[in-house]
């Protein structure tokens, strides 16, 4: 399996995205990168924001995304005792098989320091670009 662990702020929104009042939301651009390289890849996407401690807003990003035809394969558990993404990812992977992988997000501290090639960071400014959804690509064949 080849898998998307997918941060939301910074990611498919950012200052210049489009807001509801003042919450960010999806930017329609950054969306269609996502797919590009969900649907160049095949592969599954698993959420690693702290929207997934909303049920709300994973409700609204499953929609968005659905909009698209994307779904939410999963999320990574919440651990209490590590506040860095990058144990979650670690867990959530354990005992599954993972071929590829690819970690989208804005802040280091989900990056897996021995795998550095599977970390893609975004940026607030500008969100998901197409020269990242080009190296994701890249790296996780098609």
């Amino acid at each position: 399996m080849k898998v998307v662990f997918l941060d939301i702020d910074g990611v498919l929104n950012h200052l210049g995205a489009p807001k509801s009042g003042a919450i960010y939301t999806i930017c329609p651009l950054c969306l269609q990168r996502l797919h590009r390289i969900v649907d160049e890849t095949a592969a599954e996407i698993v959420v690693t924001s702290s929207w997934r401690f909303s049920d709300r807003s994973m409700e609204f990003l499953a929609d968005s995304l659905g909009g698209v035809g994307l779904t939410i394969h999963d999320s990574t558990p919440i651990l209490p005792c590590s506040p860095m993404r990058h144990a979650e990812i670690r867990q959530w992977m354990d005992g599954k098989d993972v071929e590829r992988f690819a970690i989208l997000d804005d802040s280091s501290d989900a990056f897996i320091t021995d795998v550095e090639s599977a970390n893609f960071q975004t940026s607030w400014e500008n969100g998901l670009t197409d020269e990242i959804a080009d190296e994701v690509i890249r790296y996780m064949g098609k």
